[in-house]
């Protein structure tokens, strides 16, 4: 294998990630989704992780004939000018809607969370949702190109995982609002369990190693948890730019060869 055929292997996957938070009472106002991936899967193998997963063709379709006023427009915080995707160049605006795209579509793959306002009944959802995971996606791009608002959702930002990790994401942030009274069908082969908790707890859980994380899971609900209440959240959220700390890596890296 040549220098250059391992620097292409190296390369980030661009890929998309969904922070599904409800409001509740007491502390902060707020819980966040969490999920446990399936101990057979060949990324993060028994990881609390939120839904997300990798852009691709389907998703960068989907979004070509939506236009950017329907997303409230692509926000300062994506950095982003253009990137290149199977031999295609996509420009910046296009790009944020692709990302936005394969969230939805994941969020929805995984845990049967459909987060548009249409007036789609659950059988058609769930018709929808098992298309998509036996690969076939035109129903899910007809829907998504048709969806005229979806649940209050906000960019937050980005995380690239180290050299040092074999897999290795260009992953893109969301967070999401969804009603009080959401709740989840995981899908069997990707998700072990669901969980709904506060952002302190689940960190409390990580710290005390009952959770295995990945430092950006960690990274955004140490943001979810600096906010006092979910409107203030849905207002402000930023993720902190990414400082790739050796100590935190290794510590990933322990856990993921523990798996």
């Amino acid at each position: 294998m040549t220098f250059e055929q391992l620097d292409v292997l190296l390369v980030p996957r661009l890929s998309a990630t969904m922070i599904v938070v409800r409001e509740v009472s007491g502390a902060n106002g707020m819980e966040v989704m969490a999920i446990k991936r399936s101990r057979n899967l060949r990324v993060l193998p028994g990881f609390m992780v939120f839904p997300g997963g990798v852009m691709d063709e389907m998703d960068v379709y989907a979004a070509k004939l939506v236009t950017d006023r329907r997303l409230h427009g692509t926000p300062q915080a994506f950095e982003m000018l253009e990137a290149e995707f199977k031999g295609e160049v996509i420009s910046r605006d296009a790009l944020y809607i692709s990302l936005f795209a394969a969230g939805a579509r994941e969020l929805l793959e995984e845990t049967g969370i459909y987060m548009g306002h249409g007036a789609l009944g659950m059988e058609q959802i769930a018709s929808i949702r098992s298309a998509l995971l036996q690969g076939q996606g035109s129903e899910w791009i007809n829907l998504f190109q048709s969806e005229s608002s979806w649940y209050p959702f906000r960019y937050v930002g980005r995380r690239v995982t180290p050299k040092q990790v074999k897999h290795r994401f260009d992953a893109h942030f969301f967070i999401v609002q969804v009603p009080q009274d959401t709740m989840a069908s995981p899908s069997p082969d990707e998700v072990e369990t669901v969980i709904w908790s506060t952002p302190g707890s689940l960190l409390s859980g990580f710290q005390h190693d009952d959770y295995h994380m990945a430092p950006p899971t960690v990274d955004a609900l140490l943001t979810l948890d600096h906010h006092q209440s979910l409107e203030e959240l849905m207002e402000n959220a930023i993720m902190p730019l990414q400082v790739n700390d050796d100590e935190r890596i290794n510590r990933f890296l322990r856990q993921l060869s523990a798996n």
